[in-house]
């Protein structure tokens, strides 16, 4: 389709955003299909200041890139 895919700092960005946040009011927070290292490292130093925060990813979240799906998803002529 030509449409580029987000870049990382889509991702990371709001989740350090959302770790603060949980940290500022003492709330849980789970992310969800986490993509990029920067997220994980993110997660690991919210766990190791005890805060509540957990995360999980899919397999396909993981090894589909804008490479690996772009003739999926050409547009017909």
């Amino acid at each position: 389709m030509g449409l580029p895919g987000i870049p990382r700092q889509a991702e990371y960005v709001m989740a350090a955003r959302d770790i603060a946040l949980a940290e500022l009011t003492g709330g849980r927070l789970h992310l969800t299909h986490i993509s990029v290292k920067e997220t994980v490292e993110l997660v690991r130093q919210a766990k190791q200041k005890g805060l509540n925060v957990t995360a999980d990813v899919t397999p396909h979240h993981l090894v589909l890139t804008e490479d690996a799906v772009a003739d999926t998803w050409r547009m017909p002529k």
